[in-house]
């Protein structure tokens, strides 16, 4: 007795859990992803030298969301102003677990190149262009500079930390920081921000109150890895369908991701909340 219908919308590492942890508890679940594949940014970043074991996290899932018989629907992409087109109607619970999106920042004479989110540029899985220039020092900024270097890009990097990828893991600070900062080709200018580019250079404002704003050579697309921030008109638009037991954002959705671990941790919470109000819904029904 107890169970729901419960659609889970995106299929990174939160929406996986998510789905899970409700078909482990016995309700009916489907899960619904925009992309081709599951895993989410997990499975981008398993195609990064940085994270040969993100593949394998992807794959367990996999495989557990076919044994408890939940229904994966991919390439689904869920309209703003119609999500009970893509979803169907009947709904318990909504998890949203579709991840954040880059903030973009609004550069003077960012139409004098490409600019876009870090993500969006693994998404398309180009080949690894001669120069790129990066804003942002962040883990993720460092993987995808990691295996741009080792392909053999020259690429100039930005960011406002004191350090590298100083969100990293320990194994990253002994392998992974040590080897960019020996990399040749890697151009680092830390406790900095761009305030303008043009194509083929950026203007750099360093944190140091006394130092003054510079011009410094860094051609290439420009790609920004500043965190990302939730979509929440996403969240607004499911709170339309108006599931009984609610829409419950986990991972960056929710804006408390940020690491595969909290990801995975806000999903088993909302799935535990998701469970615990059926079981409340059924108790009251048989009163």
């Amino acid at each position: 007795g107890g169970s729901v219908r419960v659609a889970v919308v995106g299929g990174g590492p939160g929406g996986l859990a998510a789905a899970r942890e409700l078909a482990r508890l016995g309700h009916a679940v489907e899960l619904f992803d925009e992309r081709r594949y599951p895993g989410g940014d997990l499975a981008l970043a398993a195609r990064l030298p940085e994270y040969p074991e993100y593949h394998r996290i992807v794959d367990w899932y996999a495989m557990e969301l076919v044994d408890l018989n939940v229904v994966c629907h991919t390439g689904i992409d869920v309209d703003l102003a119609a999500p009970a087109a893509a979803l169907g109607p009947g709904w318990d619970a909504v998890v949203l677990a579709t991840g954040g999106r880059g903030p973009e920042p609004a550069l003077p004479g960012s139409d004098t190149r490409r600019v876009r989110d870090v993500r969006d540029f693994l998404r398309t899985e180009s080949p690894a262009p001669e120069e790129i220039t990066m804003f942002g020092a962040d883990r993720e900024a460092a993987a995808v500079a990691d295996a741009l270097l080792a392909a053999g890009t020259r690429v100039t990097m930005i960011g406002p930390q004191p350090g590298i990828a100083h969100d990293v893991g320990r194994r990253g600070k002994i392998v992974l920081v040590p080897r960019l900062l020996a990399h040749p080709c890697l151009t680092l200018h830390l406790e900095s921000v761009i305030t303008a580019i043009e194509a083929h250079r950026v203007r750099i404002r360093p944190l140091d109150p006394g130092a003054p704003e510079r011009w410094i050579p860094g051609g290439g697309e420009l790609l920004v890895s500043q965190g990302i921030t939730p979509r929440t008109e996403l969240q607004n638009a499911l709170r339309t369908l108006e599931p009984p037991l609610g829409v419950h954002a986990v991972g960056d959705a929710s804006g408390d991701g940020g690491s595969i671990h909290a990801a995975i941790t806000t999903a088993i919470e909302a799935a535990g909340r998701i469970h615990a109000a059926a079981h409340r819904s059924t108790q009251e029904a048989r009163e």
